[in-house]
């Protein structure tokens, strides 16, 4: 953000100085420089300073806005991945993939991972994006399931359903990590 700031500061000024110097009929016209040219000219570069510091300060809230919400929403997030993941675990000793189709444990993955875009943590992109496609992948096996032979496979033997249990883990972990780093931070 610094960098931004320093940019849109810098270089205009930088411009703003080279014309002076090549061409002050561009900035001050043909009349001789007098106060008023000044102050005005003066007071342009400070309007613009401060709309630049502004930009800056807004950016920087909206920054501090995504943290705070970040902390408060992802200890409930990190439970609730936890307890999908549990359920799920809980599922493939016991369970066929109709009976995994049926209930309603499958369908709790992908409202999780909506709440998880909005909270906005770049560092749980990644992780969040596989974990999506390995829901998708799973889900979209269990809504093309057809016959009933298909039904009776056991949970407990679908790699799709483990990547599936084992990016939820992970994640939970991420989750955990970013946490304690942010807690680290302040």
């Amino acid at each position: 953000m610094r960098s931004l700031v320093t940019t849109l500061i810098v270089f205009p000024l930088v411009f703003f100085l080279l014309i002076l110097l090549v061409k002050p009929i561009i900035i001050f016209g043909s009349a001789p420089f007098n106060a008023s040219m000044g102050w005005s000219v003066f007071g342009g570069i400070a309007g613009y300073v401060g709309v630049v510091f502004s930009l800056s300060a807004a950016l920087g809230v909206s920054k501090l806005s995504d943290r705070y919400f970040a902390k408060s929403r992802l200890p409930d997030l990190q439970k609730k991945i936890v307890a999908i993941n549990q359920n799920l675990t809980n599922q493939a000793s016991s369970s066929n993939m109709g009976s995994l189709r049926s209930s309603q444990i499958v369908p709790q993955v992908g409202v999780a991972l909506r709440s998880l875009e909005r909270v906005k943590v770049e560092s749980l992109n990644l992780i969040s994006k596989s974990v999506a496609k390995n829901y998708e992948t799973l889900k979209r096996k269990l809504d093309g399931m057809s016959s009933p032979f298909s039904a009776k496979l056991p949970v407990n033997d679908d790699p799709d359903f483990w990547a599936l249990v084992n990016s939820l883990s992970e994640l939970a972990d991420e989750i955990e990590t970013h946490r304690r780093e942010e807690d680290a931070r302040v």
